[in-house]
C-alpha cells in the first residue's frame, strides 16, 4: 500500500461512485531514489497501485487490478516539478462484486495517465 507513504490525499470530493481528488506525492520516498536518481518520475505501476489504494480506502475492502482495457501514460509525473495533481475516478460495481473503473490523473489541461479497468477484492 502506497497511501500515506508514497502519496497523500489532500482533498477528496465523492458524489455517488465518482471521486475528485487532489493528490500530493511524497518526493522523499525511496522509490524515487531508484526511479530515477537525480530525475525522479512516478513509475507506471505506482500509478495503478495508487488507484487500488484509493478504491480500497473509499470502499473499505482491499482491491487489486485484475484486467485493463486501456492504460495510457501520456506524460511523466515528476515529484520535484509536480508535487500535486488531480485525479478523477468513476467506478461501478458489477454483479460478481468486481469494480469497473475509469480514471485520469491531470493538472489543468495536461493529462498524465488514463485508465479503464476492472478491480477485484482480494480473497
Amino acid at each position: 500500500m502506497l497511501l500515506d507513504k508514497f502519496f497523500r490525499i489532500l482533498e477528496e470530493k465523492k458524489e455517488g461512485n465518482s471521486l475528485e481528488l487532489k493528490v500530493e506525492l511524497i518526493a522523499e520516498h525511496d522509490i524515487f531514489k531508484g526511479h530515477f536518481p537525480g530525475d525522479p518520475i512516478v513509475p507506471g505501476v505506482c500509478q495503478i497501485q495508487m488507484l487500488s489504494d484509493i478504491l480500497t480506502k473509499t470502499e473499505g475492502k482491499t482491491y487489486f487490478l485484475s484486467e485493463s482495457n486501456q492504460i495510457k501514460f501520456v506524460a511523466v509525473i515528476k515529484p520535484t516539478e509536480t508535487p500535486t495533481f488531480h485525479a478523477s475516478i468513476s467506478y461501478h460495481f458489477q454483479e460478481d462484486n468486481s469494480v469497473k473503473l475509469t480514471a485520469n490523473f491531470f493538472n489543468g489541461d495536461l493529462i498524465y495517465f488514463k485508465m479503464k479497468g476492472t478491480f477485484r477484492t482480494k480473497i
